[in-house]
């Protein structure tokens, strides 16, 4: 059965009211926090929203100052994105074990490109979510999503195979999935994204819109559930479109 975990849930912030109130409250608190481990990345999204030109990452110094301040403010998760593509930073691995130690809950939001069985290793023992943003059902779609060629699209599936496998391995209770970005260019392959992700083992595949598109998909969101399972579900950022 999938693991739906409290870190991506739908309903999570009503697991944290006490926070909630703390703000309505105007006293500073936080509860989950999405942190750019770097600015440097190795894909060419046309459409990116991030930084990749500035060429810039934490130091180690700063990413351990910025997980103790984290644990003393009562933080209770942090996102690791971009930005740039978080596992390309020197200093990943280390820093999801920082962020553990301090039992900060961790999430990933990756490329998929550079994983490889260390790092799966580590996301699938010690993270609560890793989504991986595929945005493509095929290789051409996924050259105008993420300027790569096709040996990059094949990589990048064959990763999410391999990381299905190793959470599986090890019975992690990681919420695992992939990423869609839909706009009028990319929701004919919704379906084919649906099929894909599923065939590689994930636990959800998720639609997302490119920001401030406004592409209405909800009939082709209704008609997809339909390939939903026990051990697969297809879910919406609902509010944001």
């Amino acid at each position: 059965m999938i693991n739906i975990n409290s870190f991506n849930a739908g309903e999570k912030i009503l697991n944290n009211l006490g926070k909630v109130e703390k703000f309505i409250n105007k006293d500073r608190t936080l509860i989950v926090t999405e942190l750019d481990l770097t600015n440097h990345c190795n894909n060419k999204c046309p459409e990116c929203i991030g930084m990749n030109g500035v060429k810039s990452e934490l130091s180690w110094r700063e990413i351990t100052g910025i997980a103790s301040d984290l644990n003393e403010l009562g933080n209770q998760g942090v996102i690791l994105s971009g930005g740039g593509e978080p596992l390309l930073h020197p200093y990943f691995l280390e820093s999801v074990e920082v962020f553990k130690s301090y039992g900060i809950k961790i999430g990933v939001n990756s490329n998929g490109l550079m994983l490889d069985e260390k790092k799966a290793m580590a996301i699938a023992s010690n993270c609560d979510y890793l989504r991986i943003s595929l945005d493509a059902g095929d290789a051409a779609l996924y050259k105008k999503t993420h300027g790569m060629d096709e040996n990059n699209f094949l990589n990048v599936v064959e990763n999410i195979k391999m990381m299905a496998e190793v959470k599986r391995g090890i019975n992690s209770l990681l919420s695992f999935g992939t990423g869609f970005l839909t706009n009028k260019d990319t929701i004919s392959q919704m379906e084919m994204f649906v099929l894909l992700s599923k065939k590689c083992g994930v636990d959800f595949a998720q639609f997302r819109p490119y920001k401030e598109d406004t592409t209405v998909i909800m009939k082709e969101y209704e008609m997809l559930k339909k390939y939903q399972s026990e051990n697969f579900m297809i879910t919406a950022s609902i509010q944001k479109y």
